[in-house]
């Protein structure tokens, strides 16, 4: 007795899932032109935000092109203000170290007031720019330690 009360449940259970997993012939119309217009509205949605993706990318790199531009120019400028490096002590040693390193011409050596010695290789002709102040405290031997560091970037060309 208990099994034919069991038996009613069961098939009501199954005829439950059936209904839900088999929807109507009018049901399935309807669902597949409402999966339509979500992808076309997704679509649309997609394409107008590219847009403006695009244009927002697009002027963020025109502003880092201008403020790199704005830069170096005003840094060039800057060097046209520089003193050349001493001819007796800097460009004896710059040329000592530049002939062993195989480098065929010394770079123009100039001192800046402020900042560390580097390579400056945008333009006609590189140039390394040193700290007056710092090189008027070291010996010949700290000094073409830094020569040989710069001058090797220039060699590698990895500046």
């Amino acid at each position: 007795m208990a099994s034919e009360t069991a038996r009613p449940e069961t098939e009501r259970r199954l005829l439950a899932v059936e209904e839900v997993a088999v929807p109507a012939a009018g049901q399935q119309s309807s669902d597949r032109s409402t999966t339509k217009d979500i992808a076309g509205t997704l679509t649309l949605f997609w394409q107008r935000t590219s847009d403006i993706l695009f244009l927002i990318w697009l002027a963020g790199t025109v502003l880092c092109a201008v403020i790199a531009t704005t830069r170096i120019a005003s840094f060039r400028r800057l060097l046209q203000n520089t003193l050349p490096a001493s001819e007796r002590r800097m460009q004896r040693l710059g040329q000592e170290i530049a002939g062993r390193f195989s480098v065929p011409r010394l770079p123009d050596l100039r001192y800046v007031d402020a900042g560390g010695p580097f390579l400056w290789c945008l333009g006609r002709r590189p140039v390394i720019l040193l700290p007056i102040k710092l090189f008027q405290q070291l010996d010949d031997e700290q000094t073409s330690m830094i020569l040989k560091h710069e001058l090797a970037h220039l060699r590698r060309r990895d500046h």
